[in-house]
């Protein structure tokens, strides 16, 4: 593909997101739709997790924030426009977001990579990550899990694979997640999608936001970017 190709194919790309991330912020048609499904995935995981507060704290956020954006619309946004093959996540947990993400797929055989980093605590595991996949019906066989602390991670593979997705959720102090985005960045490809989720200074969350606008600062010329501060916030940048 020549140089103008790529570039045209990168704008139309662009063009598309920028319209999905709007409507979802206008509270659009294809947000009501998202948000039934991202909403039925938390109800239906509830029998799997019955301890774990997702859904009752998305519907407190929904309460305290009104119409807002968050890390699982922009997933459901990407997800069922763009089907991402190499996926990694930074930060799993109990695997919910890629539940999110893989739901919002028409047919997952299209996936090559799904890679999940998290060293786990005594409420999670990657057993338990597993088995809110299997019970969605989703690729679980697709699934690398990876029981490590991000540095670990990256230290391990370098430049050995790549990603047209990266999801940028782990440890939430300022240091490493400045180090996990430029270290997911050597290995996002053109036209991937970089997101990065607790981005709001409002009291109570994580208050990430410097650390993505220093990110993008630094990388102004190589993304186009999108930031939302309401609900936990969300950045996105998809590389040119």
């Amino acid at each position: 593909m020549s140089k103008t190709a790529k570039k045209v194919k990168a704008d139309t790309k662009k063009e598309t997101v920028q319209k999905a991330l709007t409507e979802f912020m206008e509270g659009g048609d294809s947000k009501a739709i998202a948000e039934s499904v991202i909403f039925n995935t938390m109800r239906i995981l509830k029998k799997v997790n019955p301890g774990d507060c997702y859904l009752e704290n998305y519907l407190g956020m929904r309460k305290k924030y009104g119409n807002f954006l968050d890390v699982y619309h922009v997933l459901w946004a990407i997800g069922s426009r763009f089907a991402p093959k190499r996926i990694l996540e930074i930060g799993t947990r109990t695997g919910i977001s890629m539940c999110q993400l893989l739901s919002s797929y028409i047919d997952t055989s299209t996936i090559e990579r799904i890679v999940c980093v998290d060293p786990f605590d005594e409420f999670t595991s990657a057993a338990l990550v597993r088995a809110n996949l299997k019970y969605l019906n989703l690729p679980v066989e697709k699934v690398e899990i990876v029981e490590t602390k991000s540095n670990e991670y990256f230290d391990a593979i370098q430049h050995e694979r790549s990603y047209d997705l990266i999801l940028v959720d782990g440890d939430h102090t300022k240091e490493v997640a400045a180090e996990d985005l430029e270290s997911a960045h050597e290995l996002l490809e053109s036209s991937g999608f970089l997101l990065m989720d607790d981005l709001s200074e409002a009291p109570g969350e994580c208050a990430l936001l410097d650390v993505w606008t220093k990110f993008g600062t630094a990388h102004k010329d190589e993304y186009a970017f999108w930031t939302s501060t309401a609900g936990k916030g969300v950045g996105v940048g998809m590389k040119l």
